[in-house]
């Protein structure tokens, strides 16, 4: 509810003022990590005390936080030198590119891994999996005009258009 999200947004900008201190994380590597460990924080942090959607909403607005604090230089204390080593609009697309690359790598591998091993389809009943074929098919017919009219006001051709919608 409303208190979820509330705090949320505290504790994500919070957690942002953290990330943001470039003197403390000075190096890429750092700034991932703390990026990621804080967004770990804030969603087991949330749901261990029942605000799962405000542990969501924190993780969005530390990255948020911390993207505009590092554009800008300021740092908690608010002066340059003493926690922020000054503005710099690379640090946010090097944490992005790292995490990107662990996200790829490690974390959707094995949440895909996850979740193929919680299906038990021995427990599901006959009528389910072709019930569950036509939500697919009726998704994509959906889907597929969507996304193809979503791209038809760019400057795409009927073959980058068509992709996209399949894709």
């Amino acid at each position: 509810g409303p208190v979820d999200m509330c705090s949320g947004v505290a504790a994500g900008s919070a957690a942002g003022a953290i990330a943001s201190c470039t003197t403390l994380w000075d190096t890429r590597v750092k700034r991932s990590a703390v990026v990621f460990l804080l967004g770990m924080l804030m969603m087991f942090g949330g749901k261990h005390v029942d605000f799962s959607g405000g542990g969501a909403m924190g993780g969005l607005c530390m990255g948020i936080v911390a993207n505009k604090l590092w554009s800008s230089g300021w740092a908690p204390g608010g002066k340059v030198g003493r926690l922020s080593i000054g503005k710099d609009d690379h640090f946010a697309h090097e944490v992005e590119g790292d995490l990107a690359v662990a996200w790829k790598s490690l974390f959707q591998p094995l949440l895909f891994g996850v979740i193929g091993s919680a299906i038990k389809f021995a427990n599901l009943s006959a009528a389910t999996i072709p019930r569950s074929i036509m939500l697919i098919v009726i998704g994509l017919c959906i889907r597929l005009p969507a996304a193809f009219a979503a791209c038809s006001f760019g400057a795409l051709d009927f073959k980058e258009k068509l992709f996209i919608a399949l894709s």
